[in-house]
């Protein structure tokens, strides 16, 4: 099985070469501190660096990143919620457990280490595509989170689309390795380098270790060891073929975000495969311009010949000429000429187009905006760039999904969460809760959902003048439910919206005051009647 193992990874990771040489391209011209996909040097040396002419690459990275982190899972505010499925949907207390779960989740996500790993796999997924990160229980924190960097993995899916087989390269010298597993789970190259490594002869090479994670096909579920979880864990070395460690996860605990995906492709595509282009052509004006500026401050001279030594070209320096250069005018500029207008304008035409593939004034929007500005506000300004992005953003909640669910049940194994409500809890006392479903509340998500709203506004607005014709025409509408949901896209608060069982409670009393309302007014009258004919109130009663 090791060597099974092993060999999978080795020839999934020979398909992904294509792969890493893309990456490797976009490094160079997009983030070149990390350009050492291919070229292995660690660091990655300063010669892609001092390539670059412009920096707009690494600035439209930069703000889509931050774009990520600050709009759609921001530190300071919870952007997600928790919420029953369809077989768990219940009455008030269901939803406020629920509610509640969310509060603690968010909190416990905010006192782990995400907010700087996720960082690093925005970044991956915003410039290479695709970023992964891996999610498990912390030691000292509820959660814990990894980074794992680009080209160092490889993985496939489920027919649903979801990542669930991730194997992964580990790169630890032998004393990290005997530190992170055990000196009795080593072998014999292993143990041979950390015994030189124990009589000063330095640390040595790296070795491979691999960590696969797979759905295990047979289990024993009435157990819960880590032989018998859903999701089977194996640490192999390379150099030993030799198994280090067997474990098992009750949920995938590797996160694969992909930016978008094409056709029947594992990897994701970036802007910036579509802006390379006129990143290349704005580098390659940036050096042109620097290049006419370096002659328009040290131009070239015409001179005849013999008498360059006579030129002095220091500040306040004197030049004598002879009478031959007199009469030629020179010395004199030569080849300087230069159209710097015509430059701009194509700089800056190549600049515009990279940040419009990077959403950069989508998101440069969001950070102007007044605090206090509502998700309608935004929707009606940019709508055009929130359809353009809205793809991305979907993939983003689709491949975040499983992450979701695993924070879920980590807090929960860890007996964080109150009691659940009676109404989930069977005869017997147990309580079962379903996966719950996640709704999305940061300030791209409810600007995306208001664009749901704005198609009920123009519908509203054509059926206005209908109903003046027709006013039954509004039995095609429920509004209840039409009401309900354009108060959530617009983020208004869940305790704030009356829940539909209250709601109808309010209703029948409402429905029946009226009913009591109608009758004390027909008694009136008709005790107004009956007088008129000299019927007594008494007599009234009577007869009614």
């Amino acid at each position: 099985m090791v060597s099974t193992r092993i060999k999978v990874h080795q020839a999934m990771k020979d398909r992904r070469q294509v792969w890493d040489t893309r990456w490797q391209k976009l490094s160079e011209w997009f983030s070149p501190h990390q350009a050492h996909i291919t070229n292995k040097s660690e660091p990655a040396d300063n010669s892609h660096r001092v390539k670059l002419h412009d920096t707009k690459s690494i600035e439209a990275v930069s703000v889509l990143t931050q774009g990520h982190m600050s709009f759609i899972t921001p530190l300071n505010e919870r952007w997600f919620n928790f919420t029953p499925n369809a077989r768990q949907a219940g009455g008030d207390d269901v939803d406020g457990w629920f509610a509640e779960c969310s509060k603690l989740s968010f909190k416990e996500l905010q006192n782990s280490n995400f907010y700087v790993v996720a960082q690093q796999v925005y970044k991956d997924r915003t410039e290479k595509g695709t970023g992964c990160m891996f999610v498990r229980k912390g030691r000292k924190r509820t959660l814990s989170f990894e980074y794992v960097p680009i080209a160092t993995y490889v993985f496939s899916e489920d027919e649903d689309g979801n990542a669930d087989m991730l194997a992964r390269e580990i790169m630890l010298s032998a004393p990290d390795a005997v530190k992170r597993f055990g000196k009795e789970k080593m072998g014999p190259k292993v143990l041979e380098a950390c015994e030189q490594f124990e009589n000063g002869k330095g640390e040595g090479k790296k070795f491979t270790f691999i960590h696969t994670v797979e759905p295990r096909l047979e289990y024993d579920k009435t157990k819960t060891d880590k032989i018998n979880m859903p999701y089977s864990s194996h640490y192999d070395c390379v150099e030993d073929q030799m198994e280090i460690d067997e474990g098992g996860f009750e949920e995938f605990p590797y996160v694969v975000s992909r930016y978008e995906k094409w056709d029947d492709e594992l990897w994701g595509f970036s802007p910036a495969y579509n802006a390379l282009p006129n990143v290349l052509s704005v580098n390659w004006l940036k050096k042109l311009v620097k290049l006419s500026g370096e002659v328009a401050v040290n131009p070239r001279l015409l001179l005849l010949a013999g008498e360059k030594a006579n030129v002095d070209l220091r500040a306040g320096g004197v030049t004598y000429v002879s009478q031959r250069s007199a009469q030629a005018q020179l010395p004199r500029e030569w080849g300087t000429s230069s159209d710097f207008r015509a430059a701009e304008y194509l700089i800056g035409q190549d600049h515009d187009q990279i940040d419009k593939f990077f959403h950069v004034n989508l998101f440069r929007m969001f950070s102007d905006l007044d605090k206090q500005m509502t998700a309608t506000e935004i929707g009606a300004r940019e709508r055009e760039k929130l359809l353009m992005f809205a793809p991305s953003f979907v993939q983003f909640a689709f491949d975040m999904g499983g992450m979701m669910t695993r924070l879920f049940n980590i807090i929960a194994r860890e007996g964080l969460f109150p009691d659940p409500p009676e109404s989930m809890v069977d005869d017997e006392g147990l309580a079962y809760v379903e996966t719950p479903e996640v709704s999305y509340q940061s300030k791209v998500a409810l600007a995306i959902q208001q664009l749901a709203n704005d198609s009920f506004d123009r519908v509203m607005g054509r059926v206005l003048p209908i109903i003046e014709v027709v006013p039954n025409v509004l039995d095609n509408f429920d509004f209840d439910t039409m009401i309900r949901d354009l108060a959530r896209n617009e983020g208004m608060d869940e305790k704030w919206i009356v829940k539909i069982e209250q709601m109808k409670e309010l209703r029948d009393e409402r429905a029946e005051a009226q009913q009591q309302q109608m009758q004390m007014e027909q008694a009136e009258q008709a005790t107004k009647a009956m007088s008129n004919v000299g019927v007594t109130g008494e007599q009234a009663m009577e007869a009614m």
